[in-house]
């Protein structure tokens, strides 16, 4: 047996033996024990900014986010990106869609066993023909036949539609044209007006029908 002082010495290091290899319960060399590690993946969720319809020939953007069981966001996720017609649009693997035919196909984005999906409808709409027509010289010449507070919000109107245009949002084209018919149709006195609203309405419904 080792003298008193030795003793000592050996029960000191000891203890700080046990500490450093855990005596306490807790692994110094492991990951903070309050870190849960990164949550799975229970859902995904697929968003489109230009809504449900695509025009053909038109690119789309769509955004994926993976979710934890409680809801919250799972950090760093990676999508598998999928169309289930791509004679009709095709996706990347980045989520860009691009609308190739006239007809539905659903995408799927898929993380850690998780699939979220969104159906896009893609439509033979002339959008660029459609604001070339609001803009021509006759409509820029009956725009301006109109009461200043009617050309304003008109003319609001129509720079929604450009922006709804080079987004390729056809539903949001054909809610500015027909936006811009109900403000041209307010007068039935005001002959610049009807003739205005007329030319929307004729080309909001031409963009309705093309859509449908």
């Amino acid at each position: 047996m080792p003298p008193p002082r030795c003793r000592g010495w050996i029960s000191a290091v000891a203890g700080l033996f046990a500490v450093a290899c855990g005596g306490s319960g807790v692994d110094p060399f492991s990951a903070d024990p309050g870190d849960g590690g990164t949550p799975t993946v229970a859902s995904v969720d697929v968003t489109s900014a230009i809504d449900t319809v695509i025009a053909v020939g038109r690119s789309a953007q769509l955004t994926a986010a993976a979710r934890a069981s409680d809801g919250s966001a799972v950090p760093g996720a990676t999508f598998t990106w999928t169309s289930s017609n791509t004679a009709i649009a095709s996706i990347n693997g980045a989520g860009l869609v691009s609308a190739l035919s006239a007809g539905r196909s659903v995408f799927s984005a898929a993380s850690d066993g998780a699939i979220g999906s969104l159906a896009l409808r893609a439509v033979e709409a002339d959008l660029d023909g459609s604001l070339t027509t609001i803009n021509d010289a006759f409509a820029t010449a009956l725009r301006a036949g109109l009461s200043s507070t009617a050309g304003s919000a008109l003319g609001s109107t129509v720079g929604a539609c450009a922006s709804a245009v080079g987004d390729g949002n056809v539903l949001a084209v054909d809610a500015c044209l027909t936006q811009a018919a109900a403000q041209t149709g307010s007068s039935a006195n005001d002959t610049a007006l009807l003739a205005v609203h007329d030319l929307f309405t004729a080309h909001a419904q031409r963009l309705l029908n093309l859509g449908n």
